[in-house]
């Protein structure tokens, strides 16, 4: 059920796509991931995660179990704020060797321009508060915070959108957006938990490349063969396309001394149509 020999210990609160590229890149780790939906339980073992079932009616019973699990072990945390769950999980922590989250630069809410670590947040901000909210939950634990931008991969993003026919270009197409690929947040969370860096840091994650929207929508559908798509309404745009912000995430990868392999949206795209058929 596990990767490796078991000498460490890997506990994903939350297996979701984040967790799952993790997965395939930790090599020698026992992986366990916990799960609400026990007919996941066989998915996860094929993948070389031992499954712990987390339901309302086995809480009080298994809670001491997975705080068990998670002594002396390294966590990583990667689901959504939903007002509970993070002051739950993160109060079984507290013998953690290292807990990383990943959080969201829609902490920034409404903010335009460039943004690194010495941004200021924005507390007013709706989507910015549940996080900051969890956010704080986690570092009391000494939790590192990797503030995440738009995620990608071989089967997330936005060329299975176009590919699908459901995404609509927004009105507002110039703004500037950041991105990291998946497998690079994935080596970034791994050589974080290696080297180690120093609990309670907040850092940002994202490729060297910021680019408008429209820009990368350009190069999608040439790349692809594909029509521009149609304009959405303006009121039927995302929240998280209304943004125009621009990453700087050197300070991470300077104190790990790690390389991107996808440095911009070309070269992570192009890997991504590479294994689309995959």
């Amino acid at each position: 059920m596990s990767k490796g020999s078991g000498s460490l210990r890997l506990v994903m609160l939350g297996v979701g796509q984040v967790a799952w590229q993790v997965a395939e890149l930790a090599s020698g780790y026992e992986l366990i991931g916990t799960t609400r939906d026990a007919s996941k339980s066989a998915t996860l073992q094929s993948a070389g995660i031992k499954p712990f079932i987390i339901e309302p009616s086995n809480w009080d019973r298994r809670k001491d179990d997975l705080a068990a699990c998670i002594s002396g072990a390294k966590v990583l945390v990667s689901f959504p704020p939903d007002g509970q769950s993070d002051a739950m999980l993160a109060s079984l922590c507290q013998d953690a060797e290292a807990i990383i989250y990943i959080s969201s630069t829609s902490v920034y809410g409404n903010y335009s321009g460039i943004v690194d670590e010495s941004t200021m947040v924005d507390e007013e901000n709706p989507r910015s508060k549940s996080r900051l909210e969890a956010e704080k939950v986690w570092l009391k634990y000494g939790a590192i915070i990797l503030r995440a931008p738009g995620l990608y991969g071989a089967k997330s993003g936005l060329h299975i959108r176009l590919r699908n026919e459901s995404y609509r270009l927004p009105p507002v197409n110039t703004n500037y957006i950041s991105r990291i690929h998946l497998k690079d947040l994935a080596r970034i969370i791994l050589a974080s938990f290696a080297k180690p860096l120093l609990a309670g840091s907040v850092y940002l994650v994202g490729d060297f490349e910021p680019a408008p929207q429209i820009e990368v929508v350009q190069w999608l559908c040439k790349e692809m063969n594909l029509d521009l798509p149609a304009l959405s309404a303006p009121d039927a745009v995302p929240v998280t396309l209304t943004a125009n912000r621009r990453i700087n995430a050197l300070k991470i990868l300077n104190e790990l001394n790690l390389q991107l392999e996808f440095p911009s949206y070309r070269e992570g795209y192009s890997d991504s149509l590479a294994h689309l058929e995959e």
